[in-house]
C-alpha cells in the first residue's frame, strides 16, 4: 500500500502486482528464497522449537494459472505450429509488397501474440519428447535390473517381463503452463501442482517442495532427504525417529528402500475407512508370518499392538 499527500489530505493507494511480476520475482531469486526458508529453519532450531521424534509428509494440489482446455497432445501442437509459420510467413510476404525493401511500422499485435505463442508451443512440444524419453530410460533400467537379477540367481524371475511403455492415448502439454499437470483432487481434476510439505509434531516445517509428479509415491524419499539436509544444515544433529504418511505414499519400492539407522516408515495401505475397520478387529498375536508380503508387514505394523509382534 502506498500513501499520496494531496491538497485534501493524505490517499492510500493500494497496488496490486501483475502475476508476471511475482512469477519473474520468483524465478530470479530462487536461490535465495530457499536460503530464507533455511535461515528461518535455523531460528526454530536455536528457540528449540524443532523435535524430529515423529514427523509426517502430506501433499495438496495447487491450481494452476492456467486452463485444462490449454492442452494439446504433440499432434495438436505440431499442427498449431505450421500454422503460426504459415500465417507468418503470409503476413511478410504482404507487407513485403506494400513496403518493399524499406521498413514499416512495427509488427501487429496479433502477429507478435504468434510468435509469443509459438515459443509456448515449442516449449510444450520439448516437455511432451522429454517425458517419453523418460518413461522408455525407466523401462530400459528396469529391464537392465531384471537381467541382471537373472544373472545372479542364475534362473529366470518368475512372472511376465516389464511390457514396454504403451500409452491408452496420446501425452498432452499444457501450452498456457508447460510445467503444470493433470492433477486428480477429491472435487475432481484440476490444471496445476503437487505441493509438499514435511512437518513435526509441533507444526515446524522441514522440508517443502512443489512438482508436477502426480504419484505421492516417488516424492516419499525426495523429501526425507530434502529435510535431513535441511536439519543437518541449521544443526540439527537429532535423525528423524518415524515419518508417518497417508495411503498416497505407500508403495512395495518406497517402503523396501527403508535405509538402516533411517527413520521408521509408518504408512498406510489403504484408505482411511479400511484402515480404521481393520483397527477394530482383534489386535494381532504371535511372529509375524514370514510369507507376509511388504504390505502385509506394514499393515500389521500398524494394527493395535503390531509393534510387539
Amino acid at each position: 500500500m502506498l500513501f499520496e499527500s494531496t491538497n485534501s489530505g493524505t490517499v492510500a493507494l493500494v497496488v496490486t502486482p501483475r502475476l508476471t511480476t511475482v512469477a519473474r520475482f520468483r524465478a530470479e531469486n530462487a536461490a535465495l528464497l530457499e536460503g530464507l526458508f533455511v535461515q528461518a529453519l535455523r531460528l526454530c532450531a536455536e528457540a528449540g522449537l524443532i523435535q524430529v521424534g515423529m514427523v509426517a509428509l502430506d501433499g495438496k494440489r495447487v491450481k494452476a494459472n492456467a486452463s485444462m482446455a490449454a492442452n494439446r497432445t504433440g499432434s495438436a501442437i505440431e499442427e498449431e505450429v505450421k500454422a503460426i509459420l504459415a500465417e507468418a510467413a503470409a503476413t511478410d510476404a504482404t507487407e513485403d509488397a506494400v513496403h518493399g525493401q524499406a521498413r514499416g511500422d512495427e509488427l501487429p499485435r496479433a502477429l507478435a501474440d504468434r510468435r509469443s505463442r509459438l515459443h509456448r508451443l515449442r516449449q510444450a512440444r520439448a516437455h511432451l519428447e522429454a517425458e517419453e524419453q523418460a518413461r522408455l530410460d525407466a523401462h530400459a533400467e528396469r529391464m537392465e535390473k531384471r537381467e541382471a537379477t537373472e544373472t545372479q540367481r542364475g534362473t529366470r524371475l518368475r512372472g511376465r517381463k516389464p511390457s514396454p511403455p504403451s500409452p491408452s492415448k496420446e501425452p498432452q502439454a499444457n501450452v498456457s503452463d508447460p510445467d503444470s499437470k493433470i492433477m486428480k483432487t477429491h472435487h475432481g481434476f484440476i490444471q496445476g501442482y503437487n505441493g509438499q510439505a514435511l512437518v513435526t509434531e509441533h507444526q515446524i516445517v522441514i522440508a517443502t517442495d512443489l512438482t508436477n509428479d502426480q504419484a505421492d509415491t516417488r516424492l516419499l524419499h525426495p523429501m526425507l532427504s530434502q529435510a535431513t539436509a535441511n536439519l543437518r544444515a541449521v544443526g540439527v544433529r537429532q535423525g528423524i525417529g518415524v515419518l508417518v504418511a497417508d495411503a498416497g505414499y505407500y508403495s512395495d519400492a518406497s517402503v523396501g528402500a527403508e535405509t538402516p539407522g533411517g527413520p521408521e516408515l509408518l504408512i498406510a495401505t489403504a484408505k482411511g475407512w479400511k484402515e480404521r475397520k481393520a483397527a477394530e478387529a482383534h489386535p494381532p498375536r504371535g511372529r509375524i508370518p514370514g510369507s507376509f508380503t511388504t504390505r502385509q508387514r506394514m499393515g500389521r505394523k500398524l494394527r493395535p499392538e503390531g509393534f510387539s509382534c
